[in-house]
């Protein structure tokens, strides 16, 4: 058990004590108590609830020098943020489309990683890295195809992301 004695409630000023259950991972062996249970003095600290991000830009894949996944969600935690959408500005493009040029930035990480679209790259990059995002995440795809506004993306490589919707289903 993790307990945080004297934290305040962000909402109304109350001074409590937080118990949260753990499995008696979260901390090391040695560690106060000896079992898993901890005590941290929260004084001077604020339980409030995790913001969400709708419009965030990590570039993973194709431009990770600007930013990552890991990275972006390292920083997201740290200003207190638990939820993000991701923005579809990744090279290539997060549109659905089945990567055809294995030479084009970005593509490599993708296609190595044994998936041949960005979607499917984000959705499992976890797995894929071996890490632990500490925030949860969504993507916002684009509507055409390479980010160009061109020329809308096919419905058909929408609709298995797509919840409740059958394959088979025609509109």
């Amino acid at each position: 058990m993790l307990t945080l004695r004297n934290i305040k409630v962000w909402d109304t000023d109350e001074i409590i004590d937080l118990k949260v259950p753990t499995d008696g991972t979260l901390f090391e062996d040695g560690a106060e108590g000896g079992n898993g249970d901890v005590e941290i003095d929260a004084t001077g600290l604020t339980l409030a609830p995790g913001f969400a991000d709708p419009h965030v830009h990590f570039r993973d894949p194709g431009q990770t020098y600007k930013e990552s996944m890991v990275s972006g969600c390292a920083a997201a935690a740290s200003g207190g943020y638990t939820d993000v959408l991701i923005m579809p500005n990744t090279v290539p493009a997060m549109d659905g489309e089945t990567i055809d040029d294995p030479e084009a930035p970005g593509a490599k990480e993708v296609l190595d990683s044994g998936y041949d679209t960005v979607i499917d790259y984000l959705q499992h990059y976890e797995a894929i890295h071996g890490v632990s995002l500490p925030v949860r995440y969504d993507l916002c795809v684009c509507a055409s195809k390479g980010r160009a506004g061109r020329e809308a993306t096919e419905l058909e490589h929408w609709r298995r992301y797509m919840p409740g919707v059958d394959d088979d289903s025609k509109d």
